[in-house]
């Protein structure tokens, strides 16, 4: 089973040692959150046990002899064999995270068997352009362009372009072009160009070229090219230009910058942009991402 695991500065979790490549394991029986090797299937989850910064490490993993126990308040799993494949950056999390929440969480299939646009805990509600649509907690939420779709606690909640997605405490949302995509504490949002993405504390926020990411304590918020990024304390806040390279006829990073809200050289609650490699505060402070769902 694919995973994600965090690690200290060593690459080490609870005294046992990991090495990419190589594979850990225990003996005798696991038990979730008593005995075992821990890892979530969700990467966003990761941050409430080892949060963005303070010289954590992250790593793609394969588990074996995987338990089926699960906690229920997220995606933690207990296995006796796991392998470190690779290590992975903070950005990398913030990109993946929302596709592979849908993806565990079944999105396409739930929306696929939805026949209303008002669902309660555990259903899925679907909606056309510019419908709302709602679902309540583990729900699924999908409306369509200008549309409005919210989901309750650990749902999963997507809006096409110009749309609103919301979603609760550990769940995920998704928004197109010039939408807004907001998650609670833990949870996972991503945006489009000119989007705005706003998730809560240990959560990760991704919005595309020109839109706007934040994040609350402990959490990572990433943006592209003329993108604004804000955050809580020990968040991370990352930007980055992308320019086509007519020499390697693709796109590169061309200028990028990466920062740890510390309150003394990043400010919390503060907007930031990228300029010349480096993090300076940005002359809008007005909030892209006070946007609310009306399902």
């Amino acid at each position: 089973m694919k995973g994600f695991k965090g690690f200290d500065k060593d690459l080490k979790c609870r005294d046992l040692q990991y090495e990419v490549s190589k594979e850990a394991a225990v003996d005798g029986d696991i038990e979730l959150c008593k005995r075992g090797i821990h890892f979530c299937e969700n990467p966003h989850d990761i941050f409430s046990y080892y949060a963005p910064g303070e010289n954590n490490r992250f790593a793609v993993v394969e588990a074996e002899d995987v338990s089926d126990e699960s906690n229920g308040d997220d995606s933690k799993r207990v296995c006796k064999r796991l392998t470190v494949k690779a290590e992975i950056s903070v950005f990398e999390i913030c990109r993946i995270a929302v596709s592979t929440f849908f993806e565990n969480f079944g999105f396409k299939k739930k929306i696929d068997s939805a026949d209303t646009n008002n669902a309660g805990d555990y259903g899925a509600a679907r909606a056309g352009y510019k419908g709302a649509a709602q679902a309540g907690d583990c729900g699924a939420a999908q409306a369509g362009d200008y549309g409005a779709a919210r989901a309750g606690d650990y749902g999963a909640a997507q809006a096409g372009d110009y749309g609103a997605a919301q979603a609760g405490y550990k769940g995920a949302a998704r928004a197109g072009d010039y939408g807004a995509a907001q998650a609670g504490d833990y949870g996972a949002a991503q945006a489009g160009y000119k989007g705005a993405a706003q998730a809560g504390d240990c959560g990760a926020a991704r919005a595309g070229d020109y839109g706007a990411a934040q994040a609350g304590d402990y959490g990572a918020a990433i943006v592209s090219n003329s993108g604004r990024v804000k955050g809580g304390y020990g968040c991370v806040l990352v930007a980055r230009n992308i320019e086509y390279s007519e020499e390697t006829k693709r796109y590169e990073v061309a200028d990028w910058a990466c920062a740890i809200v510390d309150d003394k050289n990043i400010k919390s609650d503060t907007w930031y942009e990228l300029s010349n490699g480096k993090l300076v505060e940005s002359k809008d402070q007005s909030d892209d991402t006070d946007k609310e769902t009306t399902a």
